[in-house]
């Protein structure tokens, strides 16, 4: 097991400190208005389920939505942060990394 993946939820508070500080012009990866409305609905659908709780779902549709859209920040932030509640820590790194990859 790699170290980051031992240290996980350590690296995750530091990509979310990395990403809240991150300049307002950069927050247009982020936006998910300009795709058609059935994907801006799985978007809402995996936000929900994550914050009902039922993270193995969300983990799910995030990890379509990634697939789906590998462009999308939110696609892979979602994916890491299920995958986290899960104790998947290795697939949190990884979708965090993939997500640090995209910004500008």
């Amino acid at each position: 097991m790699s170290v980051l993946a031992r240290r996980a939820p350590a690296w995750m508070l530091c990509v979310l400190c990395a990403l809240a500080s991150t300049p307002a012009i950069a927050a247009e990866p982020w936006d998910t208005s300009r795709h058609p409305p059935a994907t801006q609905r799985k978007f809402r659908e995996a936000e929900r389920l994550f914050r009902e709780g039922d993270h193995v779902a969300s983990l799910a549709l995030y990890a379509a939505l990634a697939e789906e859209h590998p462009e999308l920040p939110p696609a892979q932030i979602g994916r890491a942060a299920s995958a986290s509640r899960l104790a998947k820590y290795a697939e949190a790194a990884a979708a965090y990394e993939a997500a640090v990859r995209l910004l500008p």
